[in-house]
């Protein structure tokens, strides 16, 4: 079974185990409603736990596959939804039956629980998962699972204590999944200082400033991690992710190239190189190699997202949609998801889902000033003033470093509070004059309203003018004349 296992032969190495695995009869109750537990059964079969486990995992194997390949032959997404692992209910009854009679290790446990989770009972698999985690600490797969389920910093909280050193690890990684910046650094040094050559220590700080939009930081840290391991790929999807935004084709072409030297059919591989050609506006390349990723990985998440942005560019909506709930389906925590379908939304011209979308995307990333923006923009889109703007406040009071609140809360106040109305183009003008980049159709808009408007300082008003013609606006010579004459009469 182990040989047609490492032969990727699942069905037949599950068919293998047949005879060798009895599922237990768990039907037999005491007076507290307990099964009755066989012990003499049980001395015996413990020799079979890995018989157990290898039939269970190849037949969920087995069973994932042919989900992969119906799904490939489906083309509408509702018709895509709807396939599902065709084993996994009689895996769930058998191993239910394991599980009530003691009979599954801490493998046979973790196996049930992903079985749970995939059926969507999460609280039950949430709770297998953390008796497979507090029995063997050391299986890193079992870890990625409970924080899979770990949507709220208080479900990760929650869960019982071990005192085990690889407990660390986890919740280092649930505190990054989760965006908890400050809890994050802290168990990152703590960690570092116990094992400062870990490579994956300095992948999960990098991961960290990543989600926090410290690129420059991030960037330094993926390249003390190309020093420390120049053959390591993982993570390295999102390093090309931060040289994207920050337009540095160079570096991302050396990297996409030295990623293809190391494995050329790797899921991160593919979307470096995916990256690459969307830097390049070659989007049909781009969707190529994202589509390739997911042939190697169906369950790669960046692909999944990065693949609905290329969609979004080429203006295919329905594509970039199905791309996206799969990446949510994968991951409901991934902001980018939920922000790109309120994007396709928007370009369907439909901002009621958009709303529904970019409000899920605060929920995850309340400290996002560009969630709360698009949140705003469709409150104003819709007519609901009074929430736009308090969707500005909250961008606003979140390092607004694109000045876009600003300026929108600007012209909304132009008609609602005047007053309030130039404090805000006073500040985009402060953003201006310190170096800042601002739209120039800003600073223009904020120049003529605080000339318009500050008849009671003529010399103010007079200084702001000025500026527009010093910018080329014609209208400024106008104003000026305005003032001057305003003078006159008084």
């Amino acid at each position: 079974a182990k040989t047609y296992f490492d032969m990727k032969q699942y069905s037949r190495a599950a068919h293998a185990l047949v005879e060798h695995v009895e599922v237990p009869d768990a039907t037999q109750v005491d007076q507290d409603g307990r099964p009755i537990v066989d012990e003499e059964a049980l001395a015996e079969s413990l020799d079979d736990h890995l018989a157990i486990f290898l039939r269970y995992y190849s037949l969920y194997m087995a069973g994932e596959r042919r989900k992969q390949e119906d799904m490939s032959e489906k083309h509408h997404p509702m018709e895509r939804s709807a396939v599902s692992n065709q084993h996994i209910k009689q895996i769930e009854s058998d191993l239910n039956a394991f599980y009530s009679t003691g009979r599954l290790d801490p493998f046979g446990k973790f196996l049930y629980g992903l079985v749970l989770k995939d059926l969507g009972f999460t609280a039950e698999a949430l709770g297998v998962l953390v008796e497979s985690a507090q029995e063997f600490p050391w299986n890193w797969s079992t870890c990625k699972a409970i924080t899979s389920l770990c949507t709220t910093i208080d479900i990760a909280l929650n869960i019982e204590s071990t005192s085990h050193w690889m407990e660390e690890f986890w919740m280092m990684d649930v505190m990054v999944q989760l965006h908890q910046s400050d809890e994050a650094t802290e168990l990152i040094d703590d960690i570092s200082s116990k094992f400062p050559l870990s490579a994956h220590v300095v992948s999960t700080a990098a991961m960290m400033h990543y989600n926090a939009r410290n690129f420059d930081v991030a960037q330094s840290l993926f390249q003390e991690l190309r020093q420390m391991d120049r053959y390591r790929l993982e993570s390295l999807d999102t390093y090309s992710n931060i040289l994207y935004v920050k337009e540095e084709r160079g570096a991302l072409s050396f990297l996409a190239h030295q990623a293809v030297k190391v494995d050329k059919y790797c899921p991160e591989t593919c979307c470096i190189v995916g990256n690459y050609y969307s830097l390049k506006n070659q989007h049909e390349k781009a969707i190529i190699y994202f589509q390739r990723a997911l042939r190697l990985d169906p369950n790669f998440l960046s692909a999944w997202t990065l693949m609905g942005h290329e969609w979004v560019e080429m203006q295919n909506v329905s594509k970039a949609v199905d791309s996206y709930r799969q990446a949510i389906q994968l991951d409901p925590r991934d902001y980018r998801a939920w922000y790109g379908l309120g994007q396709a939304f928007e370009l369907l011209d439909q901002p009621m889902y958009s709303l529904y979308y970019y409000k899920k995307a605060t929920q995850i990333r309340p400290y996002d000033a560009r969630m709360w923006c698009a949140l705003a923009e469709c409150y104003q889109q819709l007519g609901n003033i009074d929430n736009a703007i308090k969707c500005f406040l909250r961008a606003e009071g979140n390092d607004d470093r694109e000045g876009t609140a600003t300026i929108k809360l600007a012209k909304l106040y132009e008609q609602e509070n005047p007053a309030q109305a130039k404090v805000y183009h006073r500040r985009i003008l402060a953003r201006h004059d310190s170096q800042r980049n601002v739209d120039r159709a800003a600073v223009i808009d904020a120049l003529t309203f605080l000339a318009s408007k500050q008849r009671s300082s003529p010399e103010e008003a007079l200084h702001f003018a000025k500026r527009l013609l010093d910018m080329g606006v014609a209208a400024g010579k106008q104003l000026q004349k305005e003032i001057r004459d305003g003078q006159r009469r008084k």
